[in-house]
């Protein structure tokens, strides 16, 4: 009998970054510039058309909640106009940054998401995907420990395979 398909889990979050979406060793001091620098990674990787609308529509997210999750892992979002597909960029900071988590932890591990303005269902779901992906403590370390930028995308993959396989 074949597990019933999720709707929250109808995009790999894999499928949706590359090594050129990644910022291994953020230089960020605050919540804006390394929200600046992410969509800077997106900008030059041709995702985004304006960095200026993207880092103000995540800022204007931010300051409604904090998107830390705690531990070290903090999702900011917001929704533009992207395209039909979620762009998603990774910001992996040695130092940490100060999100302002509920945990008081910096945050080492930075997953940012700008999802298409007509589509707030997909964005929820990729929202939900990513939680569940990147709370696992495991799955932290081993990102915090990889080498390369090649080795933190492996890493994914094969954690979603652990979600999608129950």
């Amino acid at each position: 009998m074949s597990k019933p398909s999720s709707p929250a889990f109808d995009v790999p979050l894999s499928d949706l970054v590359s090594v050129d979406q990644i910022v291994d060793g953020m230089k960020a001091t605050d919540v804006k510039q390394g929200i600046e620098e992410l969509v800077s990674q997106l900008e030059s990787a041709k995702m985004v058309d304006s960095s200026s609308t993207a880092v103000k529509r995540i800022m204007e997210r931010e300051r409604l909640a904090p998107t830390a999750l705690g531990s070290g892992v903090a999702i900011p979002h917001a929704r533009m106009d992207v395209g039909e597909k979620p762009v998603f960029a990774i910001g992996r900071h040695f130092e940490g940054i100060d999100f302002g988590a509920l945990d008081d932890k910096p945050v080492e591990l930075v997953f940012l998401l700008v999802g298409p303005e007509s589509d707030n269902s997909r964005h929820v779901r990729m929202l939900s995907r990513a939680s569940l992906l990147f709370c696992k403590s495991g799955l932290r370390e081993a990102m915090l420990e990889a080498s390369t930028p090649e080795e933190l995308l492996s890493l994914i993959e094969d954690a979603e395979g652990g979600l999608d396989a129950g």
